[in-house]
């Protein structure tokens, strides 16, 4: 398959050798290997804390190896916190400013297995040959369609949906992979108030939202959802509606679970790609620009929120007491 041979700007730094040198740099945020993949590879939580008070936003990107520009958007958070500029030596006073006021917990690469597969990007591609990335293919020598996961050794090329033992963390809900079980573990320790995923699409930005989540964590979803909307909106950015996801249950959305015993909001953004033939493909400019402001406005939402107290069972699985969270 001939894939455009486009340069990408020297700061898109997205290839798996590149992310572990770029997390190396840094000082400020504490970075903790948590486990290994399927492959072998580390998985990275990189955290910049400011009281035990303060809310936990815990924001994973990576989950899908075809998928940069949230691991890309994270990368420059880290990068605006630790010299004050993200890597195209641009200013984010706004994110400067509410992350003392939150404890941050950031996986910029939760499925490095598929991020060492894949392509660094897919700007200027199009639908079939992100699908063919993202998908694999069969052993007939035919793209295989989304679904769940495969056996690496039945296939010729296996996507970027999957770690290296098959395993799609957005949809397989039976599987017990590395991976999941790092992620849970994190959970289980951080307490986030607030679980965010990063993924991207060809359409517009939007949210998934989990049908399942009990009421309140709905309602805070929709509350942050109609924010970052607003914002995205009056910033030029293409919004279309929330999306439910209903009645699956998978590595990650099974973490919004967990968390949500401790009254964690659950969000999936799904941001725009630079996929050719969609209405606005993106360049690397606008795809990390509209991460960002997907990000800054989830902080302002984590921070602004009333949070009620939450204790800790003193056995077995946690549970949140006391309020419910409010909203501001």
């Amino acid at each position: 398959m001939a894939i455009p041979q486009i340069t990408p700007p020297e700061w898109w730094t997205t290839e798996w050798e590149k992310v572990e040198e770029v997390l190396g740099m840094f000082s400020r945020g504490t970075l903790v290997e948590e486990g290994r993949s399927a492959g072998n590879l580390p998985i990275y939580s990189l955290t910049y804390s400011s009281k035990p008070t303060n809310p936990t936003l815990l924001v994973i990107a990576g989950v899908h190896g075809h998928e940069t520009g949230g691991l890309m958007a994270l990368l420059a958070v880290a990068t605006v916190l630790e010299v004050g500029v993200d890597p195209r030596e641009k200013r984010y006073p706004e994110i400067e400013r509410l992350v003392p006021a939150l404890n941050l917990v950031m996986v910029p690469c939760f499925n490095p297995d598929a991020r060492r597969r894949c392509p660094p990007f897919v700007v200027g591609m199009t639908k079939e040959q992100v699908e063919r990335i993202a998908y694999g293919v069969g052993a007939d020598g035919q793209p295989l369609q989304y679904g769940a996961g495969c056996d690496p050794e039945q296939v010729q090329e296996l996507g970027g949906l999957y770690d290296d033992e098959g395993f799609n963390p957005v949809w397989d809900s039976e599987l017990v992979s590395a991976s999941n079980e790092v992620l849970v573990r994190l959970v289980k320790f951080c307490k986030p108030h607030v679980i965010l995923e990063l993924h991207e699409r060809a359409g517009a930005h939007c949210f998934m939202t989990y049908e399942f989540a009990p009421p309140q964590a709905k309602m805070l979803a929709q509350h942050f959802s109609q924010h970052v909307r607003s914002f995205m909106e009056n910033e030029g950015w293409p919004f279309a509606d929330d999306e439910p996801l209903t009645g699956i249950f998978n590595a990650t959305t099974n973490l919004d679970v967990i968390a949500q015993q401790y009254g964690a909001v659950p969000l999936r953004f799904e941001g725009r790609a630079g996929i050719l033939g969609s209405r606005r493909p993106y360049g690397f400019h606008e795809i990390l620009e509209s991460n960002l402001s997907a990000i800054t406005c989830v902080m302002d939402c984590t921070v602004s929120t009333v949070w009620g107290p939450r204790e800790e069972e003193e056995e077995g699985e946690p549970e949140a007491e006391g309020e419910e969270p409010e909203q501001a």
